[in-house]
């Protein structure tokens, strides 16, 4: 990041175009003649939002409230998924799994495996669009977690504790296999993009607002979630916990499917647009109704 400029729109709030002409032109990749037509864009854009202003009351209005609305779900579905108590619990995960493989070395894969996915959706988050990773990785962590849940049902459903692990033994390497698709789904996907995401469609005039809504609901279920995660497994079992959490990365799917636009190569002001023309289309309806 020591090398990323200030963002143009960042620059040009501080009135110092030459360098937000700058920055636009290293974003772009492109000279200063090629981005004089976007950067013009863009300066209308920042001082229609300065004249603008914001209160409270514009967060309630309907082009806004449906982006704050999808960044709380997709939320929602980062923390309730359970990364963070797999991350926390992973020995213990293992431990209870007994799969033959050293818990510390089988931690040390997942942490590992988790850095280079993280890369990685750096680098391809522009080329495949937000939507096509999100439905990617909702889609692999409802899989992986359901192959968590089914294994630890299958552990449980056996009353004998001598001989618990003896009918799913061919098994063992279900808990592992299912927990690196699950890091490596979260961290191309929920993990880093849902905060991008919310960065686009997010309004000018009321980011601040909007992101401070967004990012307290986030921590606040980031910490409901690894507080409650032990008393959730007491109350519905290891097999319940992991289907509980396959469950929420469906959800997710299914509203990442229906509801999120695609934003790779749109402007924040299209973006705009396209709440706005959605809610215009609505009201029309109902007047023509």
């Amino acid at each position: 990041m020591f090398f990323v400029p200030e963002s143009p729109r960042f620059l040009l709030q501080k009135d110092d175009r030459e360098n937000a002409k700058k920055s636009l032109s290293w974003f772009r990749h492109s000279t200063l003649e090629q981005i004089e037509e976007e950067f013009h864009t863009l300066l209308v854009s920042v001082t229609e939002s300065q004249d603008k202003g914001s209160s409270w009351k514009d967060v309630f209005k309907v082009p806004v409230l449906k982006p704050i609305v999808i960044g709380m779900t997709l939320m929602f579905v980062q923390q309730c998924s359970g990364i963070l108590p797999i991350t926390l619990y992973t020995v213990d995960i293992f431990h209870s799994a007994r799969t033959g493989i050293n818990d510390n070395l089988s931690t040390n894969i997942v942490g590992l495996i988790q850095v280079v996915a993280t890369i990685t959706a750096a680098l391809v988050v522009d080329r495949y669009g937000r939507r096509l990773l999100l439905l990617l990785s909702t889609g692999f962590m409802t899989i992986s977690m359901s192959g968590m849940a089914s294994f630890f049902y299958m552990k449980n459903r056996n009353n004998d504790p001598a001989n618990q692990f003896s009918s799913i033994g061919h098994l063992s390497w279900l808990p592992l296999t299912s927990l690196l698709i699950f890091v490596v789904a979260f961290s191309i996907g929920v993990g880093p993009i849902s905060w991008v995401y919310m960065g686009e469609i997010l309004p000018n005039h009321v980011r601040g607002k909007c992101s401070g809504i967004v990012t307290i609901t986030s921590w606040s279920l980031s910490f409901a979630i690894t507080l409650g995660f032990g008393g959730l497994i007491t109350v519905v079992g290891e097999d319940g916990g992991y289907g509980i959490f396959g469950l929420v990365s469906l959800i997710g799917f299914v509203f990442i499917y229906f509801c999120l636009p695609e934003t790779k190569g749109r402007t924040l002001d299209e973006i705009q647009i396209h709440f706005a023309k959605k809610n215009n289309l609505k009201n029309n309806l109902t007047e023509d109704l």
